[in-house]
């Protein structure tokens, strides 16, 4: 995919989940394997619960003055490469 060329598989996980997942200490990879994690496998094991994306969280045309363009992964990388060498806010 284009949006990831540069960045190595180990950021694009930590981006995507790694970093969410010991934030919450969950190991969802302790009982199912990756790609038995993955949203459509997911999907097809959950048949009683609603999984259907409604309206209002499919995206909209942005209003005047609003962004042009989405965020993608590689704006995100770019933005923690530039603030993760810069001193915590809290630190004293």
């Amino acid at each position: 995919m284009e949006t990831f060329v540069g960045i190595g598989d180990e950021n694009i996980d930590k981006i995507t989940h790694l970093n969410a997942m010991a934030h919450y200490r969950f190991s969802p990879f302790a009982t199912r394997t990756k790609d038995q994690c993955r949203a459509g496998a997911l999907r097809a094991q959950a048949t009683d619960v609603d999984t259907v994306t409604r309206v209002g969280r499919l995206g909209s045309r942005p209003t005047s003055g609003g962004c042009v363009a989405p965020i993608i992964c590689r704006h995100l990388y770019v933005m923690w490469l530039t603030r993760r060498n810069q001193p915590s806010r809290n630190s004293g």
